[in-house]
């Protein structure tokens, strides 16, 4: 009788302590990796991102073919090569975007003002 008794207290000890493991383990897991306020803003930041990258590339495709590929070259140039030079080649007018931190930003800049230069 005795000895049946040790075995199911030793039982019982045993699942006690397998659930205040878990729980434990899973308060730290809460804690450390479910911050709800941050993942949906940096998902949004994350989405405006993608978003606004692919409105750059689309405004800059549209740039270069309004010109021609063939009629514009495009010099890469600064510390970070960010500064952009475009040259319109059947009139050798050049324009520069510089005044942005991407080179798609200053690219778009250079092809936009060369755009206003030509449509005069």
């Amino acid at each position: 009788m005795k000895k049946t008794l040790n075995i199911l207290l030793t039982i019982a000890l045993i699942i006690v302590l397998c659930v205040i493991g878990f729980l434990v383990a899973g308060v730290l897991v809460i804690q450390d990796k479910y911050e709800p306020e941050k993942d949906v803003i940096e998902n949004v930041k994350q989405t405006e991102n993608k978003v606004s990258e692919m409105e750059l590339e689309k405004k800059y495709t549209s740039l270069k073919a309004h010109f021609g590929e063939e009629n514009i070259q495009i010099d890469y140039r600064g510390d970070s090569f960010n500064e952009i030079r475009i040259t319109h080649l059947p009139t050798g007018k050049q324009q520069f975007g510089t005044e942005n931190k991407t080179q798609i930003e200053n690219a778009i800049q250079a092809l936009e003002k060369l755009k206003l230069e030509l449509d005069k």
